[in-house]
């Protein structure tokens, strides 16, 4: 794994990201026709990120616009780091005592929710060890907790 070059992915998850930042909120159907990809997937996408809490979904006379939420502009692990300053000040107010406990568990749980995912773009990618790839991204994430 050491030697492989690790090349950056670009999902058609992170275009459509990368579109919101660029665009602010749209029009969902102008969305699917500029990224080229079925207004039904991507109103399947966007569901899952509104669940996550990625995207953001407003209604102007039934047309849906999306955009992405202001707190999650920030990418990678020093989003994560910002978002794990939160959750503890949040905890600390709450249950100090178990805060430590509770990030852990929290980052081990949406790890577990990702991982299919994280394996079928992979797999789509033609990408081959995923389940070492699988793992270093774990530890990534795992060494902010």
């Amino acid at each position: 794994m050491a030697d492989q070059k690790i090349q950056e992915v670009e999902t058609d998850v992170d275009k459509l990201v990368n579109y919101l930042k660029d665009k602010g909120k749209t029009e969902l159907k102008k969305v699917a026709k500029e990224l080229g990809i079925q207004e039904s997937v991507l109103q399947t996408w966007v569901d899952f990120l509104v669940e996550e809490n990625v995207l953001g979904v407003e209604y102007s006379l039934t047309k849906p616009y999306v955009f992405l939420n202001d707190k999650n502009k920030k990418k990678g692990l020093q989003g994560l780091e910002d978002y794990k300053k939160e959750f503890k000040v949040k905890a600390d107010k709450k249950v100090p005592e178990k805060t430590a406990y509770l990030w852990r568990s929290h980052i081990q749980e949406a790890l577990e929710n990702k991982k299919e995912f994280f394996i079928d773009e992979a797999k789509k990618r033609g990408l081959s060890d995923i389940d070492s790839l699988w793992e270093e991204y774990k530890k990534k994430v795992g060494d902010i907790g």
